[in-house]
């Protein structure tokens, strides 16, 4: 391949000349022909996979857009975040909620104690549910977590036998049904 230094005056040359090519990578300027039409290599699965995400995506924000129930909760985001709307419900569909901690410190295993879970998303979480698992997996209790002062909040219904192991499950949802779970273990020690 040549080398050659371009004029100052041309360096931010990019794009399409007749059938010539001009593109930027890493800094470098690559002039090649135009690739001739029908010699693209068919997608993989994977690119598939994806190209029909985001036209679902695509549908989802368009779907945003017309209803008059989502829309102004949308445009609130949008507007406390200086984005677009479409771009905001694309984005939201496409991005799962994240459940980054299970916060038990005002929790001992007894009816009324407090578990809080920290749950993020792009736009809104919608809500929280929390399982509660014996070591064997049978359900103990599960219910709705209440949105507190940005943090939810589950108020246990059952008081777990001191020393038994448990799983604490929780489980975030967004506007568009993207999903996170995350599992923390706990034995009441009192």
């Amino acid at each position: 391949m040549a080398k050659f230094f371009v004029n100052p005056l041309v360096q931010r040359i990019r794009g399409r000349f007749g059938d010539i090519v001009v593109r930027r990578l890493n800094g470098q300027m690559f002039i090649s022909r135009m690739p001739e039409a029908g010699t693209r290599p068919p997608s993989s699965q994977g690119q598939i996979e994806i190209q029909n995400r985001f036209k679902l995506a695509n549908a989802y924000a368009r779907e945003v857009m017309q209803d008059p129930v989502r829309r102004p909760i949308y445009e609130q985001i949008a507007a406390n975040r200086q984005k677009p709307l479409f771009a905001l419900a694309m984005g939201d569909f496409l991005t799962p909620p994240d459940i980054s901690g299970i916060e038990l410190a005002d929790y001992q295993g007894k009816i009324g104690h407090k578990i809080k879970i920290l749950a993020t998303d792009d736009a809104v979480v919608a809500s929280v549910g929390i399982v509660i698992r014996s070591a064997s997996g049978s359900t103990i209790e599960q219910g709705a977590a209440a949105l507190a002062n940005g943090v939810w909040v589950y108020t246990a219904t059952t008081n777990l036998p001191v020393g038994q192991r448990v799983t604490i499950a929780a489980t975030a949802a967004d506007r568009p049904g993207n999903i996170a779970n995350k599992e923390k273990g706990y034995t009441p020690m009192a």
